[in-house]
């Protein structure tokens, strides 16, 4: 019983293998030559079924590996094909190479430029899970890349790719212009939590409002205190005359103040400590 089992799970298992590869074909596009195509695009995996003429590429006729259609096997370029008007042939033209934005779109850097052509529309069985653009352009042409608003909380932190030779014009900005090289690309825009700014009037270190003092410049030529108000007496010179202040006679510690009315200050003696 465990054999027969066994022999049933190899089976299932061989079936799973063969199956794969076959469903990953149907999931690539594949469009019906018998009536003629015009500038058809191919993205890698692609097909031209129902062929009945020659294909050409570059001028050299092209090996079918199955009778009446062509795949495009490439990994990372995109081919158009048109057929002749005489319906005798038909043409293969290389026209790009792809460019995948991953969280944001790409277009062409023309004002007013076409771009229904040149984007890949995602069957629902290939759509992916994280949302990208797919598209392709000339080697050496300038795109411009946009990402996607971001998420509440999050801001934009930057465009990052793992190819080599990749020239992002200004990584940091969510709007930017690339040069697409000669080869497929990966781009993509990241993303980071937001950083909450305090509310005006609440930061620890704001500057206290005028009139409280705290933390003020003392205006020219005074310390750290400001000046009290007027008639407070309090760090304030005292008036001409008044005694107060005055420094004392010497060997006394004391100053006395005279009488209301009289002029006369009375010094007492050196070393008697009174008047």
């Amino acid at each position: 019983m465990k054999k027969i089992q066994k022999r049933l799970l190899g089976i299932l298992l061989a079936c799973v293998m063969i199956c794969l590869p076959v469903s990953q074909a149907l999931a690539a596009v594949s469009y019906d030559s018998s009536a003629g195509v015009s500038e058809q695009v191919l993205f890698p995996g692609d097909s031209l079924i129902n062929i009945g003429v020659p294909v050409f590429m570059d001028g050299a006729e092209v090996a079918l590996e199955t009778p009446g259609t062509w795949t495009n096997t490439e990994e990372g370029k995109v081919f158009t094909a048109t057929t002749a008007e005489d319906f005798s042939s038909v043409s293969l033209t290389a026209a790009g190479y792809v460019l995948i934005v991953e969280s944001g779109t790409s277009e062409k850097n023309e004002e007013g430029a076409d771009n229904s052509g040149n984007h890949y529309d995602y069957p629902p069985e290939e759509e992916p899970e994280v949302p990208q653009d797919k598209a392709f352009y000339q080697a050496g042409e300038t795109v411009k890349i946009k990402a996607a608003e971001p998420n509440e909380g999050m801001v934009f932190a930057g465009w990052i790719t793992e190819a080599e030779g990749v020239s992002i014009a200004d990584p940091s900005s969510p709007e930017t212009t690339m040069t697409m090289p000669e080869k497929k690309v990966t781009v993509t825009a990241t993303y980071q939590e937001a950083v909450q700014e305090p509310e005006e009037g609440t930061g620890e270190e704001q500057i206290p409002a005028e009139e409280t003092g705290e933390g003020q410049v003392p205006a020219e030529g005074m310390g750290e205190e400001q000046i009290p108000a007027e008639g407070t007496g309090e760090g304030q010179v005292p008036a001409e005359g008044t005694g107060e202040g005055q420094v004392p006679a010497e060997g006394t510690g004391e100053i006395e103040i005279p009488a209301e009315g009289t002029d006369v200050i009375e010094i007492p003696a050196e070393g008697t400590g009174a008047a």
